[in-house]
């Protein structure tokens, strides 16, 4: 589900499983915590899962790095925009969805998002 906000940056809204967590880090100018993990979306009728790179700052950051695991089902919703980077074999680019999570919540911690499967 994607919308446009008032300045005309879309936003979204994503649910799915978190598959990595990165190393929570300290903005060297303001002192802000950063966390960035990955989300897969799976979509019904898709062979393969949308992956999302989430980006959450401020004390919920350090708070999710300790809450945090593979695995746990989650809500993301806020501005989304898409990356490009070179490819590690020199052979075009990839390119990769970002969302600076506003609104950020655990569905199911991933003891119980494997047993609710």
């Amino acid at each position: 589900m994607t919308s446009e906000t008032n300045n005309a940056q879309p936003t979204t809204e994503i649910f799915g499983n978190v598959g990595s967590i990165g190393q929570l880090r300290t903005t060297k100018t303001k002192g802000v915590q950063v966390l960035n993990l990955t989300v897969a979306q799976n979509v019904e009728g898709q062979e393969n899962p949308n992956w999302y790179e989430v980006t959450i700052f401020g004390p919920r950051a350090a708070r999710y790095a300790q809450e945090l695991s593979k695995g746990a089902f989650v809500r993301v919703q806020g501005p989304v925009h898409t990356e490009t980077y070179p490819r590690k074999n020199g052979e075009g680019e990839g390119s990769k969805r970002v969302i600076i999570a506003r609104q950020f919540g655990v569905i199911r911690a991933k003891k119980e998002a494997a047993a609710a499967s």
